[in-house]
């Protein structure tokens, strides 16, 4: 690979917040002089620019969102084995946090990619399967790929989405906005950072210093969330 006509490389990590399994590789990149640009998540320990989210921000800014509009009892469910997942899950948190007065009635729930998602709905499930007094009023998922099987659990248990329970995503998934009902969620311009990786590696390929970038994303509402004990919310 290092010895053929490539001339540089955009890399994203997965399970990123595992022991790295590439190190050797990312080494010998370094060592061959080529460029390389990481994209959605990068290793703090290599001297790569990185292009992503503010996933941080940008799940509190959901989070702000549904705690402002009268929801208290949320259920996170964040993929902890990569970065994406976790700096997701400190978001949730950090809106708890500026929220005090219900920062104790959140709820957490950590699975992995190699988890099988009956499993993971299954423990939502016992999550939901409480008094009306303890259940959660929103579920917020990683993707929007997780949020669409949660409505879709939800539906066959006899919940109905918004009305008993809000749910939003994350990603603005393709279809996200066509199902019914269309996933509250955060929009990620992928397109937009790939095009921003793509340029970064043609001008470090061209001897030109990048820097990092990270960039907001944008909150769309759709009608899987409403304010509690209100009309949807649009």
């Amino acid at each position: 690979m290092l010895d053929n006509d490539v001339l540089g490389f955009i890399i994203e990590p997965t399970r990123s917040t595992l022991e790295n399994p590439n190190l050797d590789v990312y080494q010998m990149i370094i060592q061959s002089g080529k460029p390389a640009v990481f994209i959605n998540a990068h290793y703090p320990e290599l001297d790569f620019p990185h292009v992503e989210v503010a996933d941080t921000a940008s799940e509190k800014k959901l989070m702000d969102y549904l705690l402002d509009h009268g929801h208290e009892r949320v259920l996170g469910v964040f993929q902890v084995d990569d970065m994406q997942g976790v700096n997701r899950m400190n978001g949730f948190i950090r809106s708890y946090q500026t929220h005090p007065h219900v920062a104790s009635s959140g709820d957490i729930m950590m699975y992995r990619s190699s988890d099988n998602i009956n499993d993971v709905l299954r423990k939502i499930k016992n999550r939901v399967e409480v008094p009306d007094n303890a259940q959660p009023t929103a579920i917020v998922c990683y993707n929007d790929q997780l949020a669409m099987e949660v409505i879709g659990m939800l539906g066959k248990e006899g919940f109905d989405i918004p009305n008993d329970i809000s749910v939003a995503g994350f990603d603005d998934y393709e279809i996200s906005k066509y199902i019914n009902p269309g996933i509250t969620t955060m929009i990620h311009p992928k397109r937009h950072l790939g095009e921003t990786a793509a340029e970064m590696l043609i001008d470090m390929i061209n001897k030109k210093d990048r820097e990092s970038k990270v960039f907001d994303a944008e909150l769309v509402i759709r009608d899987s969330t409403k304010a509690v004990n209100t009309t949807k919310t649009r």
